[in-house]
């Protein structure tokens, strides 16, 4: 959560790439930073940005980000995670130029460009995230093993088949989804357009 020490937040809806961003963070700088995450919570978001605290949002194309978090999590329905969707990012939206958007594959491919964003924006000296081929496997290491201790007493590990992914995705687009998708989508480019 946000407190006094917190160096900077780093928040999104779920399976919008939190969990690489946080790490990769965190590997890019030589003093370990505090960072408040993986809460995905607009009150975090909202109290960093009362507080002057810097922040970073991830945010994901709707239909990618569902999908994922529907086969991970196949207890929550398609229509229960888009509206969880909607209401993440409506409630922000007031804020959101209080802090630096980043998009799924800008945060993946492109984090030292966000982490140069956040440096000017809050006048901030994070270190860029170098994108080698050895600082990435470091990362994914890290992931894989916090991973594997999470995940080692569920006997049901589910992956993100892509056929089964691709199959959601276009279900998404009609109903009974279509109206909740086209207002997270709306939502989605208020935000990427900017």
């Amino acid at each position: 959560m946000v407190q006094e020490k917190t160096d900077i937040v780093i928040e999104g809806f779920p399976r919008s790439g939190n969990t690489f961003t946080v790490f990769a963070f965190k590997q890019a700088q030589i003093k370990e930073p505090f960072i408040s995450h993986h809460l995905h919570s607009q009150s975090q978001i909202i109290k960093a940005c009362k507080n002057n605290v810097p922040t970073c949002v991830l945010i994901r194309n709707p239909k990618d980000a569902v999908s994922s978090l529907v086969i991970k999590y196949p207890q929550i329905s398609p229509k229960d995670a888009l509206k969880a969707y909607i209401e993440f990012y409506k409630d922000i939206l007031p804020f959101k130029n209080q802090f630096v958007i980043a998009p799924y594959e800008k945060a993946i491919h492109q984090l030292d460009q966000v982490i140069k964003q956040i440096n000017q924006k809050f006048k901030t000296e994070f270190i860029p995230f170098e994108h080698s081929t050895e600082k990435l496997t470091e990362v994914k290491k890290t992931i894989l093993e916090i991973d594997q201790k999470v995940n080692k007493n569920r006997e049901n590990k589910r992956t993100e088949p892509s056929p089964i992914k691709e199959k959601l995705k276009k279900e998404l687009s009609f109903a009974p989804y279509r109206e909740e998708l086209q207002e997270a989508e709306s939502i989605y480019y208020e935000y990427v357009s900017s």
